[in-house]
């Protein structure tokens, strides 16, 4: 589904909250900011945390909702793009062409992956104390 209410959102943060706890992480996001988010009509609401659990690969677990109306969000990414062209003026395709030049200049600053990956852990790590 690509469309969610106020209520579908914070299930979906409040179940991930709790995946995170259960494996004793702390989320990047707390749930507290993305009520706060949902309260204040914020036009981004997120819930994100990482996933470092010993033996496996980690990964980045969320999602982010765009505001489309009241009590209406989407994460679904054309319906984003959309938004955005409105927004901005644009059609899709030059919003979709402009974020792949800003996807392949962030990439370019990359330098090592695990360099990345060693700092999110340290992060994560400090926030749990």
């Amino acid at each position: 589904m690509a469309y969610y209410n106020k209520k579908e959102v914070l299930a979906y943060a409040e179940s991930e909250n709790k995946k995170a706890e259960d494996r004793k992480l702390s989320p990047l996001t707390p749930i507290e900011k993305t009520i706060e988010q949902l309260d204040t009509e914020s036009e981004i609401v997120g819930f994100f945390w990482v996933n470092i659990t010993e033996g496996e690969k980690m990964n980045l677990e969320g999602k982010t909702f765009v505001r489309i109306d009241f009590n209406l969000y989407t994460d679904d990414r054309f319906a984003i793009d959309l938004l955005q062209a409105q927004n901005d003026e644009k059609t899709v395709s030059e919003i979709i062409k402009e974020r792949a030049v800003e996807q392949e200049d962030a990439k370019s600053k990359i330098d090592d992956k695990t360099d990345v990956e060693k700092e999110i852990k340290d992060t994560v790590k400090r926030k749990e104390k």
